[in-house]
């Protein structure tokens, strides 16, 4: 029977597989997200395993931290630790069986052996090697030791680690963005060590059983995993699996085109959550580094990436990432909300990150929920992130406001201080300021000073608000009020 294109499509299974070391950062998210991307447009599966081996620096909580950043971004998976599936369990910490089973495959086919070489021999061969201008390789002295001489070796207190048995050939696959690549097996450092001599199983011994039995059809990561792709392949071989088909996405680096910064990938989602960018706008960010849509288009719906997205559009060009970039995707995204939405949204983050200026400012959370609502539509169109809007909290809700430097320099101009007075005169004489008293003020101080543009509403601005930008003069000297604004002219 021909295979229909859906039947194609739901035969696609990639993973996410971090390891809970530390938190989500911006290289691993990209990975989760390629790889949700790919998934979702051929209706495929994407599953969550976590990669615990390393006892010793694997935690529940970075397990948890990982997954709430997942959620947070909105990349959902199909099967996962916390949620099962066909192929439970899905920490590798709760696997060691089926590794176990999949080792003594090995070692009595032969294809892999136990080594007691010590650290000090194997720098010693390696300084040996440097000497004569070689590639530092262990020399597989230990392939064909007899049940004898391991006895010896094992009373003298060693304690073996096992390497794979690895021939010198070439080793070719197809990548999806790279195209063909080859690598000579030499280049590998000799016979890898798939399990170390504490007995803890080595990331590519694992991963390798575990994208066979849990059926991963496509593994999609960065280009610095791509000598593990030829070791992994080299396990396939010897366990007689069929390799998946890779894709190697190009390295994320800074505007210096430098390697990010360890403590930059560490605190990078802790800053963004703090910053107040949207998790649809961090992915949109994310989904631009490294692929392109191919139309110069930026600003995309999570269903739009979706719908976009194709490994074919993926560089093979290291990618940088640009905080700025992200702020204006940031805004581009706050500009798309629907004025409540975002007005929610808004009042959630600093329910969570600004409570300090709604103390400041003296703002009653739930009896000003209405201003506060008026208040973010009106700095929605200003602002790149949450967090400057709580800088505007200031201009409107304060009782007096701070002149920054450029609002003093603006005061300080000739007949400005004129200006600012002639305004307080003719709105005492109002019974209130809204959008129609305010043009009739400032059209009665251009007749009566001769001044107009800049000259008038610049030195406005910067009296009622204590700054030179930001939204229409006009909402804002609607939305504090009359009482409000002759307040802080009085105290200029």
């Amino acid at each position: 029977m021909d295979m229909t294109k859906t039947d194609l499509e739901r035969a696609v299974r990639v993973r996410f597989a971090p390891s809970p070391t530390g938190s989500l950062h911006i290289g691993n998210a990209r990975t989760a997200l390629f790889n949700w991307l790919f998934a979702r447009k051929a209706r495929g599966v994407y599953v969550l395993r976590i990669e615990d081996t390393d006892t010793s620096r694997s935690t529940r909580e970075s397990e948890e931290a990982i997954l709430k950043d997942l959620e947070w971004l909105g990349i959902t998976h199909d099967e996962g630790p916390d949620i099962g599936g066909a192929f439970f369990p899905y920490r590798q910490s709760e696997r060691a069986s089926i590794y176990k089973e999949y080792l003594s495959k090995l070692l009595d086919e032969r294809k892999a052996y136990h080594c007691y070489c010590t650290p000090e021999e194997l720098d010693a061969e390696r300084k040996e090697q440097a000497k004569r201008s070689q590639m530092p390789a262990y020399s597989g002295k230990c392939r064909d030791l007899t049940a004898a001489q391991k006895e010896e070796l094992t009373a003298q207190g060693r304690t073996p680690v096992v390497r794979l048995l690895v021939k010198a050939k070439d080793v070719t696959f197809d990548d999806l963005v790279k195209g063909s690549i080859t690598y000579h097996s030499g280049s590998l450092g000799g016979d890898f060590i798939i399990i170390r001599s504490n007995g803890e199983f080595m990331y590519n011994f694992t991963v390798v059983i575990d994208d066979y039995l849990m059926e991963i059809s496509h593994i999609i990561r960065g280009e610095d995993h791509l000598t593990n792709t030829v070791k992994q392949i080299l396990l396939c071989e010897a366990l007689g699996f069929t390799p998946q088909n890779f894709a190697h996405c190009p390295l994320i680096v800074g505007e210096d085109r430098k390697r990010l910064s360890k403590r930059f990938l560490k605190e990078s989602f802790t800053m963004f959550k703090e910053d107040g960018i949207l998790p649809d706008a961090l992915v949109n960010s994310i989904a631009l580094l490294g692929w392109s849509s191919g139309d110069k288009a930026e600003i995309f719906t999570k269903e739009e990436l979706i719908n976009r997205f194709d490994l074919s559009g993926v560089s093979s060009s290291p990618s940088v990432f640009s905080y700025d970039k992200l702020k204006w995707v940031n805004s581009e995204h706050i500009k798309m909300m629907d004025n409540n939405a975002f007005a929610k949204t808004l009042a959630d983050y600093i329910e969570k990150y600004a409570m300090d200026a709604v103390e400041r400012f003296s703002v009653d959370f739930e009896a000003d929920r209405e201003r506060l609502i008026d208040f973010a539509h009106l700095v929605k169109e200003n602002i790149a992130i949450l967090k400057e809007a709580v800088d505007y909290m200031e201009m409107f809700f304060a009782g007096s406001v701070t002149l920054s430097d450029e609002a003093k320099r603006e005061l300080n101009n000739e007949g400005a201080f004129a200006v600012a007075q002639k305004f307080a005169e003719y709105l005492s004489e109002t019974k209130t300021l809204d959008k129609e008293t305010y043009p009739e003020i400032t059209k009665r101080i251009k007749k009566s000073l001769n001044v107009g543009g800049k000259r008038l509403f610049m030195p406005l601005r910067a009296a009622i608000t204590g700054r030179t930008s930001g939204p229409n003069l006009d909402d804002i000297c609607t939305f504090l009020g009359k009482g409000a604004v002759l307040k802080r002219l009085s105290s200029l």
